[in-house]
């Protein structure tokens, strides 16, 4: 268990929005990020106040959304993203707060968080909407975020976004908004299948694995050579194992095989369909 930070509230605030470093000088935000070893943009900060998930941080949270710099409203909506972890404190709040930065803010590193955030929060209708709206943002960051949030949700407005997002030009927007439709996701249509078919040779290797395995998990077996060649290129890769698995309807309850068993099982199952 970590221990517990000592700082009250208000120390942690301070720390967790501190954009100046006396060290570093004016870089220090570009050149450092979240990693200033001088202690600005404490993430440890952040941290404890989600851990704290207290009506007091809310309040403090909600109060910085409202901030004229755009580093403390991305600020204050991670902290919101997250507040009570693991046991969630004042969801409809934090909701409603990140939607409403989502739907009106147009600062690009709040928005991204703002989405971020909402991919953290409990899924709903209303999180959706102001999703798909950024779809095609001008900002790569945005749009991850957005293929971030969109992940695993089933409704109709979420599936047409994600689907659009695997053939984003961002490698990483791709992999997300594949991974979303694919492992995080239940939802099997014609259209989800050829959104997969259309990464099987992405230049992205992520991205391909995703598609793969998404195809896996519809039982579309029409991924088995592509299966099988990335399988002999990497055969320690779990998520392709994983994918073999599910084509097999390999038990769960079963001892684990090599992966050169289920390349040859696959190989079987493809000569005999």
């Amino acid at each position: 268990m970590a221990e517990q930070d000592k700082r009250s509230v208000a120390e942690l605030f301070a720390a967790a929005t501190n954009w100046i470093c006396e060290e570093c000088g004016p870089d220090c935000e570009e050149e450092c990020g979240e990693n200033c070893e001088h202690g600005c943009r404490d993430s440890t900060a952040v941290s404890a106040l989600q851990r704290l998930g207290s009506r007091e941080v809310l309040d403090e949270a909600l109060k910085l959304t409202t901030s004229d710099d755009p580093r403390v409203r991305a600020r204050a909506v991670d902290i919101l993203g997250q507040l009570g972890v693991p046991e969630r404190t004042f969801p409809e709040e934090c909701l409603r707060a990140t939607i409403d930065l989502l739907s009106n803010d147009t600062d690009p590193r709040v928005l991204e968080c703002a989405a971020i955030a909402l991919g953290h929060l409990p899924k709903e209708p209303r999180g959706t909407s102001a999703l798909v709206k950024l779809v095609a943002h001008h900002h790569s960051d945005v749009r991850f975020g957005v293929a971030f949030a969109l992940g695993g949700r089933a409704d109709h407005e979420a599936i047409a976004a994600l689907i659009q997002l695997t053939s984003d030009d961002d490698d990483e927007v791709r992999d997300w908004a594949t991974f979303g439709l694919g492992r995080s996701g239940e939802c099997d249509t014609p259209e989800i299948r050829d959104a997969f078919r259309q990464r099987l040779d992405d230049i992205d290797e992520d991205t391909r694995i995703e598609a793969i395995c998404g195809l896996a998990r519809c039982g579309d077996l029409s991924v088995i050579q592509f299966l099988i060649k990335s399988m002999r290129a990497m055969p320690e890769n779990l998520w392709l194992r994983e994918a073999a698995e599910n084509l097999l309807k390999v038990d769960d309850s079963s001892e684990q095989v090599t992966s050169q068993a289920l390349i040859t099982a696959l190989e079987e199952l493809n000569t005999s369909d």
